[in-house]
């Protein structure tokens, strides 16, 4: 597995586990905000599970993300991170009517008067797991848009004028992998009776 990537399996009382956890330093190309990462799926995942329930913790570094008008007003409240496992996504989006790959959302620290640095992040289960197909690629695409204008997240200028920069902070997530069994899959056929 190519960069600072950490994994390893974990044994809790409900499951198994796999982590990895990637940092935006690690990225083989693009920006913080829209990069590719190389992981080695074989070295991490076993091949006997087909779906993997994905929950996940992230932090950015700080940074000087503030509400203002730009070109136009622009909030940074909340960001959502995307990513594309190369894999099936079992879940729903309204706004593409198809498959999501929305992980989860970020939020915003809250921020005090005496300084204008903040970061946005997530904790545990903040978000509701994800369910997906075992990815079938290495290259794995990290993307994070501002939820206010759905454009891909950028820092601000710290002295205070109204300026756009061209990406985010660094950042930081933690991704477990938890196998779901053919036998935990309730199989029917037609709808189910109530």
């Amino acid at each position: 597995m190519a960069g600072n990537f950490l994994s390893y399996a974990n044994y809790s009382l409900d499951s198994m586990s796999y982590s990895v956890v990637i940092s935006s330093a690690d990225k083989i190309s693009g920006t913080n905000n829209n990069g590719f990462y190389n992981v080695s799926w074989d070295s991490l995942l076993p091949r006997q599970y087909q779906k993997y329930k994905v929950a996940f913790t992230f932090q950015t570094t700080a940074g000087t993300y503030k509400d203002q008008t730009y070109s136009t007003y622009i909030a940074f409240s909340s960001a959502t991170v995307r990513v594309n496992w190369g894999g099936r996504s079992y879940s729903y989006d309204t706004n593409t009517k198809g498959a999501s790959i929305n992980l989860g959302v970020i939020a915003r620290d809250p921020q005090s008067t005496t300084t204008v640095s903040n970061t946005l992040g997530c904790y545990y289960l903040y978000n509701p797991p994800r369910t997906i197909s075992r990815p079938n690629q290495d290259l794995v695409n990290i993307s994070i848009y501002n939820q206010y204008n759905n454009a891909l997240l950028v820092d601000t200028n710290a002295s205070g004028a109204a300026t756009l920069l061209s990406d985010m902070t660094a950042w930081t997530g933690y991704f477990e992998f938890v196998p779901i069994r053919d036998d935990d899959i309730v199989k029917s056929q037609g709808r189910d009776s109530l």
